[in-house]
């Protein structure tokens, strides 16, 4: 089966692991999915497409779950794209029995660039696997999306697909300064925290484990990592 990360190692082994080495082995990944999603990620010239340009059941999704937007003469809003106010979206996530609809909850919700990298994976995914095969667990995605409507306050980051088919979030602002997220089925989530510390040979302090997806943002906080995954 193809995948959109390198084949990981088991429990804590990044913890004695260089930021560099670790971003050179995810770039360096001979997994063309991967190779081809970055290339989407970071365009040189158009932008990527909207999530439901290249997928209708995300589309159809989004017109479902999306209400009318009280408008003004002359001063319409998009249905699709306007803030939709009142709607308990984590109610509606639950409820949710296909990526494509959790994908759509993303979209509506304001998390557009998500919505969009999904999508993309979403879409290589269609291209490369058999139709029986199902390589992203809706259940990890779901987990993932909670999150993120839970934590508004968070820049959107940077995903990956793991081995197991789960989300991995990833928040970076320099060699010294990540934070990486992956959501199991379960609620459990694994972390990686590289933080400066000068003290170290290095400058970087190292921090991998495990928590819930309801605690892991009072990790990333107490470690100093919200520094530069907030907006």
């Amino acid at each position: 089966m193809y995948n959109t990360a390198r084949k990981e190692n088991e429990g804590t082994a990044y913890d004695a692991v260089h930021a560099s080495h670790w971003l050179g082995c995810e770039l360096n990944s001979k997994v063309n999915a991967f190779e081809r999603f970055q290339a989407e990620q970071f365009p040189t010239e158009a932008p990527p497409a909207s999530t439901c340009a290249f997928l209708p059941d995300i589309q159809r999704y989004i017109e479902r779950l999306s209400i009318p937007q009280e408008t003004s003469e002359g001063n319409g809003q998009d249905t699709l794209t306007a803030p939709l106010i009142g709607r308990n979206w984590l109610e509606i996530l639950e409820k949710i029995e296909i990526i494509a609809g959790a994908i759509a909850i993303a979209r509506i919700a304001g998390f557009d660039d998500t919505a969009n990298r999904l999508g993309q994976i979403l879409l290589l995914f269609q291209e490369e696997l058999e139709p029986d095969e199902q390589p992203l667990s809706l259940s990890s995605l779901k987990q993932f999306i909670r999150f993120l409507i839970e934590h508004r306050g968070l820049r959107e980051p940077s995903i990956v697909v793991t081995d197991r088919g789960n989300v991995k979030a990833i928040w970076e602002y320099s060699e010294k300064q990540i934070f990486w997220i992956e959501f199991y089925p379960s609620g459990d989530v694994r972390y990686l925290a590289f933080v400066p510390n000068e003290r170290r040979s290095d400058g970087i302090e190292r921090t991998a484990s495990w928590s819930t997806a309801s605690d892991v943002f009072d990790r990333a906080k107490s470690l100093g990592a919200t520094a530069w995954m907030v907006l």
